[in-house]
């Protein structure tokens, strides 16, 4: 119960709204914990919400050093500028830093530039914003000395690596400072102001785009239901980085060295959406007071796991399921035989076999899943991206150009 009133029924969302309210309010919870039979009542204080934008930062191979940067909040600029300064203390001999913008879905646009700035000089011009109202565009420089504008750098981003990230990977590879690894980042280059229209309602408006220094803006330009459609790269405009590197507009920021994304099998995704693998660390959890050393941690216990499975409502739908289900109605709506209506139910039973093995099928990535969640609760964010770092194919892959001076300039400064 929150001050009184049960939340029970109710979508967490609602639960959140409940529970949200003015810093420095004070909360009520009746609190009924897995393992526990009694309510236990406590009172709370609320506070801001905020976390840490640099949840880690250490040396990950011999003189290589990574920063974690999560989202662009208040500070961003100064905790990387500080996350560097302690790796250069930690290392007297660092010759590369791996910036990590991976599933950075962007923040405030002073803190893309600060982060800039610790790696490129005051009065470099990061980004311009173009709208219809020319007398509104605005440039925006960096101010201050960077940490290092030297160090070798190397830039993580992926599909969720959005706005302010698309900032800073764009700005460094326009200016040939970094070399970008990982997937083609999410493409959002508006600049979007609220305002008000009366009776407590507001509108948000996009007034201008964001454009990087050669030029370019990263906006996608194509979408299909609400989604965004990869522009074939013929059919995009093409700039040059300051070395004369050829670069694209119209769809984020292409890496330099483009990797596969991890595909999430579908089964882990329909166990983590109707909250099966929560809910099992949920029960794994009670009465463990910690997992141990966090090198070693990894969760093997997959027959434990299974048998959760089998006692819960889990429903594996899929849209082949309503496909099929969608092609017997139209049969029969068109007065097929029976024959065809024979073949569809063939098929759903086909599937029905397949869909049964992809637990089995996928254990490992399974096993991954609930490792994640339960260290997510021990160690929180910071433990979470230690451990994913140690099988990381972008880390490896930067870890290998800043181990070759010779290709990592090559990428730079091709001709």
């Amino acid at each position: 119960m929150v001050n009184g009133e049960t939340t029970k029924q109710r979508t967490a969302q609602d639960v959140m709204d409940i529970i949200s309210g003015t810093p420095g309010s004070e909360l009520s919870l009746d609190i009924l914990r897995p393992g526990h039979t009694d309510l236990m009542n406590i009172k709370i204080t609320r506070g801001g919400m905020e976390g840490k934008n640099v949840p880690y930062s250490g040396i990950v191979a011999p003189d290589i050093g990574y920063i974690s940067l999560t989202t662009f909040t208040a500070d961003a600029g100064k905790n990387v500028a500080n996350a560097l300064r302690d790796l250069k203390t930690t290392s007297t001999n660092l010759k590369g830093v791996i910036l990590d913008l991976r599933g950075n879905g962007g923040g405030l646009l002073r803190e893309a530039i600060n982060v800039c700035n610790v790696f490129i000089p005051a009065g470099e011009t990061v980004v311009t914003t173009k709208g219809k109202v020319v007398e509104a565009d605005q440039e925006y420089k960096t101010q201050g000395e960077p940490v290092d504008d030297k160090i070798e750098l190397i830039i993580i981003i992926d599909e969720n690596s959005a706005s302010a990230s698309e900032i800073v990977s764009g700005v460094m590879q326009d200016l040939d400072r970094a070399v970008i690894v990982g997937q083609l980042s999410y493409g959002k280059g508006l600049v979007q102001n609220t305002f008000d229209i009366g009776y407590n309602a507001k509108i948000k408006l996009t007034t201008s785009k964001y454009y990087i220094p050669s030029g370019r803006c990263i906006q996608s330009v194509e979408y299909k239901n609400g989604e965004r459609v990869h522009i074939p790269d013929d059919k995009r405009a093409k700039f040059k980085t300051r070395a004369g590197r050829t670069v694209l507009d119209g769809g984020g920021v292409q890496p330099d060295e483009p990797l596969k994304a991890g595909e999430v099998p579908l089964i882990v995704k329909k166990l983590e959406d109707q909250d099966v693998i929560f809910n099992f660390v949920t029960q794994e959890c009670i009465g463990r007071d910690s997992l141990g050393a966090l090198e070693t941690f990894h969760f093997t216990d997959f027959a434990s796991f299974s048998s959760f499975l089998n006692k819960s409502d889990f429903k594996f739908e899929t849209e082949t399921d309503q496909l099929i289900r969608d092609l017997k109605v139209m049969a029969a709506k068109e007065s097929y035989s029976s024959d065809i209506a024979n073949e569809v139910d063939h098929l759903k039973s086909s599937v029905e076999k397949e869909k049964a093995t992809q637990v089995s099928k996928h254990e490992k990535e399974i096993l991954l899943a609930i490792e994640k969640e339960m260290l997510g609760r021990y160690y929180f964010e910071t433990g979470l991206v230690r451990h994913q770092l140690k099988n990381d194919p972008e880390l490896a892959q930067a870890i290998s150009l800043l181990n070759d001076p010779a290709r990592y300039s090559q990428i730079l400064r091709p001709n």
